[in-house]
C-alpha cells in the first residue's frame, strides 16, 4: 500500500523540480557540451550521427525488402514509413536505456547534493529529448524532400509521439528503481529492446506478418503506437484517434505507477546507491 506520505512526496517533486530549473538546465548543457568535447567536428556529431544512420537505414532497408513491400509500401513510402518508426522507437528506446541507469550515474548528486530524487529523470530526459530533437529535425528535413510534408497530420502524429514519451519515462521510472536493487535490470533491457525493435513495424508494415504473429505483436502498446504515427505520414492520418485510446491508457497507468514506486522507494534507494 502506498501511504499518504509518499503521495506526498510525489505530489511535491513538480514544485522540488521547479525549483532546481537553473541546476537542471546547466547540468543539461554540461552534458550536451562535454560529450563532444574532445572531438575535432565537436557538437556536428549531432546531426552526423542520426543522419547517417537514417541514410544507411533508408538505404539498406528499402534496397533488401523493396521486392518483398512492394504490395505494402515502395520507393519514399517506405523510406518515409522507416524513418517514422525510427523516430518513435528512438525516443522509447533511448529514454529506457538512460533512465534504467539513472540513479547509480547520478549517485554523487543524490547522495553529495541532497537534490530531490525527481530532478535525476528530468535532467536524463531533457538531454534525450536534446538528441532526440536534432533526429526529429532531420526527419521533417526528409519529409520535406519526398514530399510528404504537406500530407501528414501533424495533429496524430504529436499524438503518438507524446504518448510514447510518457510510456517510456513511466516504464523507465519503475525499471530505474528496480535496477538500484536488482541489478540484472541494467542488463535485461538491452536484450528486450532489441527483441522489441523487430517485434515492431518499423522496418516492414504490419501486413507482412503471418497472422498468428500480428494477433500476438499488436497488442503491445508501442507496435500500436508506432503503426499509428506511420499512418499519420504515410496514409495521411488514416487511422482513427481511437487506436491511440489503449496505449494512452498503458502510459498514464505506467507514468503513475512509475511515480508512486520511485516515491515509495525514495529513501531506501538512495541508501542502496
Amino acid at each position: 500500500m502506498f501511504t499518504s506520505v509518499q503521495s506526498t512526496t510525489v505530489l511535491r517533486a513538480p514544485r522540488a523540480i521547479w525549483a532546481h530549473r537553473n541546476f537542471i538546465s546547466a547540468l543539461v548543457k554540461r552534458e550536451f557540451m562535454t560529450k563532444y568535447a574532445n572531438s575535432s567536428l565537436g557538437a556536428a556529431w549531432s546531426v552526423i550521427s542520426p543522419l547517417v544512420m537514417m541514410s544507411m537505414y533508408a538505404l539498406v532497408f528499402s534496397q533488401v525488402m523493396e521486392v518483398k513491400l512492394s504490395s505494402a509500401v515502395s520507393g519514399w513510402g517506405y523510406v518515409m514509413h522507416l524513418f517514422t518508426g525510427l523516430l518513435l522507437w528512438t525516443l522509447f528506446s533511448d529514454v529506457l536505456m538512460r533512465t534504467q541507469s539513472m540513479f547509480p550515474d547520478y549517485s554523487n548528486f543524490l547522495k553529495k547534493m541532497k537534490i530531490h530524487i525527481g530532478v535525476v529523470p528530468v535532467v536524463v530526459v531533457l538531454n534525450v529529448l536534446v538528441s532526440w530533437g536534432i533526429m526529429a529535425v532531420l526527419f521533417f528535413l526528409f519529409l520535406t524532400l519526398g514530399g510528404y510534408l504537406g500530407q501528414v497530420s501533424f495533429l496524430h502524429l504529436g499524438m503518438a509521439i507524446f504518448v510514447v514519451a510518457v510510456l517510456a519515462v513511466g516504464t523507465g521510472l519503475i525499471l530505474s528503481t528496480l535496477n538500484v536493487f536488482f541489478r540484472d535490470i541494467g542488463q535485461l533491457v538491452p536484450v528486450l529492446l532489441n527483441v522489441g525493435f523487430w517485434a515492431t513495424p518499423i522496418v516492414y508494415p504490419p501486413s507482412v506478418l503471418p497472422g498468428w504473429a500480428l494477433n500476438i505483436l499488436q497488442h503491445s502498446p508501442v507496435f500500436q503506437l508506432v503503426d499509428f504515427a506511420q499512418n499519420s505520414v504515410v496514409a495521411g492520418g488514416s487511422a482513427s484517434t481511437n487506436a491511440i485510446f489503449i496505449p494512452l491508457v498503458w502510459a498514464i497507468v505506467a507514468f503513475v505507477f512509475g511515480c508512486l514506486v520511485l516515491g515509495r522507494a525514495k529513501t531506501d534507494l538512495v541508501d542502496q546507491l
